[in-house]
This record gives C-alpha cells, structure tokens and sequence, in this order.
C-alpha cells in the first residue's frame, strides 16, 4: 500500500486544520539529525511569511519553534520537499 505524502508547500492546509487540535510530527533535529516526535502537541501559531511554527505541549506548557522544512511528518503523512 502506498504512503500517503505531501508537498511541503501545502504543508499549511494541514497545519490550519490541525490548529487548536492535538497533532502529531516527527521532526529532524538540524543540529544532531535525531528524529523527534512531537506526540499529541497542539500548533499554536503558523509564521506565514517566516520559516516556522510553534507547538505547544499541553501537558507541561512547554513550547518549541520548529523550522518547517524539518518536518518529515504531520500526523501520519509523510512530508516531502
């Protein structure tokens, strides 16, 4: 079966209708490579004219930047370049 893809430039469809809603990514860590997966956060703020957007961990509050060419997967949809 194949997997389901999509183009990062449409990243932000997926994105809007994730606002407000737990979501989950795997994310590539630039500095080391590391695959992280953010499990049941919730996106916060999409930079439209930036590179980023913010996620929320609802469980402690803590909130991370991520840069959105490092995101490898959104919610079980593999990201592509």
């Amino acid at each position: 079966m194949a997997r389901k893809t999509i183009h990062i430039s449409k990243l932000h469809t997926l994105v809007s209708e994730g606002t407000g809603k737990l979501i989950t990514l795997k994310y590539r860590e630039r500095s080391t490579g590391h695959l992280i997966t953010f499990e049941k956060w919730t996106c916060t703020s999409w930079h439209s004219e930036g590179r980023t957007l913010n996620v929320l961990n609802p469980d402690n509050g803590q909130v991370r930047k991520l840069r959105r060419i490092l995101i490898v997967e959104f919610n079980g949809i593999e990201v592509i370049v």
